[in-house]
């Protein structure tokens, strides 16, 4: 037999044993590891279930498809019956006086300094500077998420993350201001010199209303860089959303674009004395509400 038919005879052979043994690993594997899930989408999500007969499959198809569709439809039906549409805006668009541009810039020296992603990951020093175009007048700022570095926590800056860098830049921006931080992992709060922190779970209303017992009656400004779960975003917005100074922000930071839908949904359930943007900045979207009485 030629010796290139041999080569050939055992490169299949060898191909074929390593198949097997990564066949193997695979059986051997919890399926979870590998990006397998169960789910079973009619017993998960009981409220987009149809009542209707056939089999699983079909029932969990119409499931699937009603997850995707309902908060995209009922956006429509918002815009449909002539409800407020909320601003979509480039992030730069704040930035639109002097003064506004120049307290963007300085606060963007306060992030990089301090070691916080806001500015060179996201720009998002120009709402910031808006918003804060006066820091003398800023008494106190509430942000949720602190940075854990813990790589087995959801939202993780990662092991060479800063926790409480942004905090640190509330602190050095705004030198008359009460600096407030909230975060599940209870490892990285810290107490320092006008910056306070606490435990907060975003998901569970008694522990929102926990922290609220430890944060003065009215802030200026409230951030959710937390979890970055729609639901936990919700449970946020509402409490923040009632704990704001007249011309107070509510900020929302690191949207997916692809919820831009929901966002619509949200502003339309607003009353009208919060006004509500979608804002477009790099690598990521915010949604901000000022209150205006």
């Amino acid at each position: 037999m030629p010796t290139n038919v041999l080569d050939i005879g055992n490169r299949l052979k060898g191909f074929i044993t390593a198949k097997k043994h990564h066949l193997e690993r695979l059986r051997n594997t919890h399926p979870s590891d590998r990006g397998i899930t169960s789910l079973n989408l009619i017993r998960e999500f009981p409220l987009y279930r149809a009542n209707m007969d056939g089999s699983y499959r079909l029932k969990a198809q119409i499931v699937s498809q009603s997850i995707k569709n309902t908060i995209p439809f009922l956006s429509q039906l918002c815009d449909g019956l002539g409800l407020p549409l909320m601003d979509v805006i480039p992030i730069e668009a704040f930035a639109n006086d002097e003064i506004s541009r120049a307290a963007s810039l300085s606060l963007r020296d306060c992030f990089n300094r301090h070691g916080s992603d806001k500015s060179s990951l996201h720009d998002y020093h120009w709402l910031y500077g808006a918003i804060l175009r006066h820091p003398e007048a800023i008494s106190s700022i509430l942000e949720i998420g602190l940075g854990t570095n813990n790589p087995n926590l959801p939202s993780t800056m990662g092991v060479n993350g800063k926790p409480g860098a942004s905090l640190r830049s509330w602190k050095d921006y705004c030198r008359q201001a009460a600096i407030y931080g909230g975060d599940v992992d209870r490892k990285i709060l810290f107490q320092e010199e006008r910056i306070a922190t606490y435990f907060v779970d975003q998901t569970d209303h008694a522990s929102l209303a926990s922290l609220a017992t430890k944060l003065p009656e009215r802030l200026d400004l409230i951030i959710d860089d937390g979890l970055h779960a729609v639901d936990a975003n919700v449970q946020t917005l509402s409490f923040a959303l009632q704990r704001l100074k007249p011309l107070g922000w509510v900020v929302i930071e690191d949207i997916a674009i692809a919820s831009q839908p929901l966002w619509q949904l949200v502003a339309a359930l607003l009353p009208s004395t919060f006004q509500s943007s979608f804002i477009i900045a790099k690598n990521g979207c915010l949604f901000a509400v000022q209150y205006q009485p």
